[in-house]
């Protein structure tokens, strides 16, 4: 995977720069095959909260995961190891398994770090249990994904409307209940306000689109008209295409379908129903507000010259 690459498509599509970079280093570990952690999950799900509908960041990801080497320590002979210097079966099990996610690059709880400790002080001297992971463990995560993180989701509180203090509070408090730390009642109630803040903002779009979307469909259906009288749209049964330079328009039915060449943009209708409206702005709007005047002139300008005509031949009778 070119990261470079990665990174920069993430941030065409509105992520901020150093959650870009952070995210297509965690999608080349999921390339690669690697398991992701909680923190690595959650990184994934901040960039993707901020592209929104613009890209989906798991298109990203070409091809099958490539193999990887297996680092995982042999628990049978870890146990086996860990008895033989004097650890109960029990506990050595345990250990063994701890010792395996370690091997792995897993963050470690305390209470599994407890265990570990447990285990090493019944072996004593005669076992360093730590000698048990094989070669290097993969490389653990550091402070600065937290970091871009909570820049990145105060980023996305700070879009949807919430105050700067407030988004940057929130946003640690949110990456907190991540990592599975307990939250005070008032900073559950502050994450809730921010969640809520971007749910309303994400719905007002929605909302937004779906209202562009309709002002483009009543002007595409005046295009069409004009089409068809113009033989411009191409026919087949039930079903009409017209293909522009920027849009092709297709109708099958009540069924209607803007497409937006150069954007991806998309607008689907059932009779007057907005079934999709993706991507859509207002540009897209400006847009076939113009193509819906045209068409109307030209329909106007075209019934003027019938009347014209039939009041001639009638003059002439």
């Amino acid at each position: 995977m070119d990261k470079g690459q990665t990174s920069q498509a993430m941030q065409d599509a509105g992520v901020d720069e150093s959650l870009a970079k952070l995210a297509a280093d965690i999608l080349d570990k999921k390339q690669q095959g690697k398991e992701l952690s909680d923190k690595q999950e959650k990184a994934l799900y901040a960039a993707q909260k901020q592209a929104g509908d613009d890209l989906d960041i798991n298109s990203l990801v070409q091809g099958e995961p490539q193999a990887v080497e297996d680092k995982n320590v042999d628990k049978r002979q870890a146990s086996q190891a860990m008895q033989d210097a004097g650890v109960d079966e029990s506990l050595a099990k345990l250990a063994a398994d701890i010792l395996d996610k370690k091997q792995q690059g897993k963050e470690l709880s305390d209470k599994q770090e407890k265990a570990l400790y447990a285990a090493q002080k019944q072996a004593g001297d005669d076992l360093d249990i730590n000698s048990l992971v094989q070669g290097e463990s993969q490389e653990p995560e550091r402070d600065e994904d937290e970091q871009a993180f909570i820049e990145g989701q105060t980023k996305i509180y700070e879009k949807a409307g919430l105050e700067a203090e407030k988004s940057q509070e929130a946003a640690t408090l949110m990456n907190k209940q991540f990592g599975q730390q307990p939250l005070s009642s008032e900073e559950k109630s502050l994450v809730n306000e921010a969640e809520a803040t971007v749910h309303e903002s994400i719905a007002n779009k929605i909302a937004e689109r779906k209202e562009i979307a309709s002002v483009m469909v009543s002007n595409a259906q005046d295009f069409l008209k004009f089409a068809k009288q113009e033989g411009i749209a191409q026919q087949s049964g039930s079903s009409t295409t017209v293909e522009g330079n920027n849009y092709d328009l297709t109708q099958i039915d009540d069924r209607l379908a803007i497409h937006n060449k150069e954007t991806g943009a998309e607008v689907i209708a059932d009779s007057d129903e907005i079934i999709k409206a993706e991507g859509v702005t207002q540009e897209d709007l400006e847009n076939w507000q113009k193509v819906g005047e045209i068409a109307q002139k030209q329909q106007q300008s075209k019934a003027a010259s019938v009347e014209r005509e039939k009041e001639e031949e009638e003059m002439e009778l």
